[in-house]
């Protein structure tokens, strides 16, 4: 397995790869890998030649104290990588995927500029020649205006200008990601269409523990007590979808009922709850396709989200 650390490098690498007619699935993480990955890993193993991952803690998804905070351990990654056949780890540093940031700070401090480029439909590519060699990427207001993106919508130009760069670098034939993250998915899916229509966007059931803790590398910071609360989020989730199997259609009622159920637990803070059309990400009033029920909560600080996708 190659650990390849610089663009270069990965680019002569890749070449290589397409010269030979090899076929590529790439699954781009932030590290700290667990059995979630390990699925996404596993998916892009089976239908690939090659399996690439990237482990990269992008500062731009993340506000200063949560990405110095975020867990890390390249070794235990690269052991995980190895058993899974990965054939290459790309681990860049931020010099090299942001090789013009005249500081860290840089980075962070663009988080808090006026959006004033966000087109409604499109993505656009903000020109940011002092910090960014490819610059940022705005995602359009259709997409970030509801959900996460209501009070994080530069998490998600963040993950936007990330994945975009690492598709120019990787050119893959296929990138995998999980349901879990459901906004984030339809981003990353709606980007490729206009910027790589070459590359096919693979999305991966969540997985779980078996007593239905969805997989997430900030479980770590959770401790016993915390995690047992945390429980009480897929309790929710699966009692909204035996509502809505039961007939129920309305989905003020089923987001009281889960609100009222985490309100149990006074260390959980709701952060984000709502029923939303898979498609389009947009609240619906009456469940007459298939949707998704979506979950953000903090604990202690830490946030966590869940869903579940429910055809009625």
């Amino acid at each position: 397995m190659l650990i390849i650390k610089t663009v270069n490098q990965m680019q002569k690498y890749i070449d290589s790869l397409k010269q030979q007619g090899k076929t590529i699935g790439f699954v781009p993480t932030l590290g700290h890998l667990h059995k979630g990955h390990q699925s996404l890993m596993e998916y892009a193993h089976k239908e690939n030649d090659i399996l690439l991952i990237s482990i990269f803690v992008n500062p731009l998804q993340f506000r200063k104290k949560q990405f110095h905070d975020y867990p890390t351990d390249f070794d235990r990654d690269k052991q995980i990588a190895d058993q899974m056949s990965a054939d290459a780890i790309f681990a860049p540093s931020i010099e090299e995927i942001y090789p013009f940031a005249k500081s860290l700070d840089v980075l962070f401090d663009i988080q808090d500029c006026d959006h004033t480029k966000r087109s409604q439909t499109d993505f656009i590519i903000e020109n940011k020649t002092d910090s960014f060699l490819d610059s940022i990427i705005r995602v359009p207001s259709k997409l970030t205006d509801k959900m996460d993106g209501i009070n994080f919508p530069w998490h998600f130009d963040g993950v936007a200008s990330v994945v975009y760069r690492l598709f120019k670098i990787i050119r893959p034939d296929r990138s995998y990601f999980g349901q879990k993250d459901t906004q984030q998915l339809a981003i990353v899916i709606n980007l490729t269409k206009q910027f790589f229509p070459q590359i096919e966007i693979k999305n991966v059931p969540t997985l779980r523990q078996e007593n239905g803790l969805v997989f997430s590398s900030r479980n770590s910071l959770l401790t016993p007590s915390q995690t047992e609360s945390v429980l009480v989020v897929y309790k929710t989730l699966t009692t909204a979808e035996q509502m809505i199997k039961n007939g129920n259609k309305k989905t003020s009622a089923i987001i009281k009922k889960m609100t009222d159920m985490i309100k149990s637990k006074p260390d959980i803070e709701i952060d984000y709850l709502d029923i939303i059309d898979l498609e389009t990400l947009d609240k619906t009033d009456t469940i007459s396709s298939t949707v998704v029920i979506y979950c953000a909560i903090l604990i202690n600080g830490i946030r966590l989200t869940d869903n579940l996708i429910i055809k009625p």
